[in-house]
């Protein structure tokens, strides 16, 4: 049987059970004409791989054609008119390394300021009071976006100045401090008429008052971000996303302890600790993300270059246990 006849009788089949097939169809006519209409059972996986690699197809499409075309040999072998023929190996897309975005502090302002003059004009869900303390919270903690938007009322103690976060499948849930300027925010908020009137444990809630979820502020951030013009232009594949915020944080935090020349023997385990990392080697990635203007400094201050190490002082690692 030639392929012409079997591509016939395949499509036919698939049509019977109400399929379309019309991609299908293109491909296999294209593969017979690269084959000549060979008999079926003289196809060899060395033509199949030619006939793939000669398409200048993108990784996806390259994939998605091996599909069918396996499918297409295993109904006819099933079918006894062909032996089993050895599908020529998948190609794996090669998937590039997600690079981070590091907001500057000129960027989030622009992020608060479009947040507040445009918000309430194009997404009404979440009022831009509510925009501005949900996205310095998360700058002002390094937490995931979720655990943020999840808190209750009663994970904040503005009295003792700490926030209780749930943590999630990768992190630890821990109590951190939070500092004045964090206070002030959270409580001129909690007293806003737009809050004070909700009664619900959530400490964010959306304009109708109801539990502000992941979902509706990740899309408004998006349009914020791209109202406010916060683009990339490094190259990474991936735009600037909420979640970006928590390495934003870090990064920061790491670059206002290095001019003030801190020690990082002992500052990096307490970040570890405050971002709820199962250890230092999760904290010290951050390291690689610093601007080039610090690499001389951290080559100092790192702990792979001290002499101490931060396990060795017992006044730090009691702090640490306490977090």
């Amino acid at each position: 049987m030639k392929l012409s006849e079997a591509i016939v009788g395949y499509l036919r089949q698939k049509r019977a059970l109400g399929l379309g097939y019309k991609t299908h169809e293109l491909e296999f006519l294209a593969f017979q004409q690269f084959t000549t209409d060979l008999p079926i059972e003289e196809v060899t996986s060395e033509q199949v791989l030619n006939f793939l690699n000669s398409r200048r197809a993108t990784p996806d499409t390259w994939m998605n054609t091996h599909v069918r075309l396996k499918h297409f040999f295993e109904f006819w072998t099933d079918r006894g008119f062909m032996s089993q023929l050895d599908m020529p190996q998948r190609q794996r897309r090669p998937v590039p390394p997600t690079i981070p975005f590091v907001y500057t502090r000129t960027q989030i302002g622009q992020l608060i300021q479009a947040g507040q003059e445009k918000l309430s004009n194009h997404v009404r869900a979440v009022s831009g009071r509510t925009f501005r303390t949900v996205l310095l919270t998360m700058y002002g903690t390094g937490a995931f976006p979720k655990e943020i938007l999840w808190l209750k009322r009663s994970d904040l103690d503005l009295k003792r100045n700490l926030m209780s976060l749930p943590g999630n499948a990768m992190i630890r849930p821990r109590t951190v401090p939070i500092g004045k300027d964090l206070h002030d925010l959270l409580s001129a908020y909690l007293h806003s008429k737009e809050r004070s009137r909700v009664h619900n444990d959530n400490l964010f809630v959306s304009s109708s008052g109801k539990p502000l979820s992941e979902r509706t502020f990740t899309k408004t951030f998006a349009k914020v971000r791209i109202r406010a013009g916060v683009v990339r232009v490094d190259g990474g594949r991936c735009k600037p996303r909420l979640h970006d915020l928590r390495q934003t944080f870090a990064i920061h935090r790491i670059g206002s302890w290095i001019r003030e020349g801190a020690d990082l023997n002992r500052m990096l385990p307490a970040l570890s600790a405050y971002m709820g990392l199962a250890g230092l080697a999760s904290t010290q990635r951050f390291l690689l993300m610093t601007p080039d203007r610090f690499k001389s400094a951290l080559d100092r201050l790192s702990p792979h270059g001290a002499a101490k190490h931060w396990r060795d002082d017992p006044t730090l690692m009691t702090f640490l246990g306490s977090l």
